[in-house]
């Protein structure tokens, strides 16, 4: 039975792949509404720009009635606040490949809201994806 809540899956999605759509599948069947948030610095360079990534992501998720891909600039902890979101998901291959930069991600969801917006985080839950994907890499491909 599927939770009533809103989630995200967020990430860079540079580009996206299967590994993405395989956690996207496996929370379209645990939440009511997913959002695949494209997430992106615009002080940062990008090799695949963001809007073709969101592009790739639309195509990507045609199949999920519940999935919605979205383009987020900026803070992404404040999307989720004005979107009614509750839980936030970051995909990892594993914690020894990607948790370095997830925790200071982790960190900052944490502790920005608090201090700049006088508000609760949104939860942060980490997804290990499938293993046949672990060696699928935005920055690899």
């Amino acid at each position: 039975q599927k939770s009533p809540t809103t989630c995200i899956l967020a990430g860079s999605f540079n580009p996206p792949h299967l590994g993405h759509l395989r956690m996207l599948q496996h929370l379209s069947k645990l939440h009511s509404k997913v959002y695949a948030v494209v997430g992106f610095n615009p002080l940062k360079k990008y090799e695949v720009k963001p809007s073709s990534r969101m592009e790739l992501l639309v195509k990507l998720c045609k199949d999920l009635d519940n999935v919605t891909p979205v383009l987020v600039d900026g803070l992404i902890w404040k999307w989720c606040k004005s979107n009614g979101v509750s839980v936030m998901y970051r995909g990892i291959r594993t914690w020894e490949e990607d948790g370095r930069d997830e925790r200071y991600l982790h960190f900052q969801n944490i502790f920005f809201p608090v201090v700049i917006g006088w508000t609760r985080p949104v939860e942060t839950v980490f997804l290990e994806g499938d293993v046949e994907f672990r060696e699928v890499s935005s920055t690899k491909v």
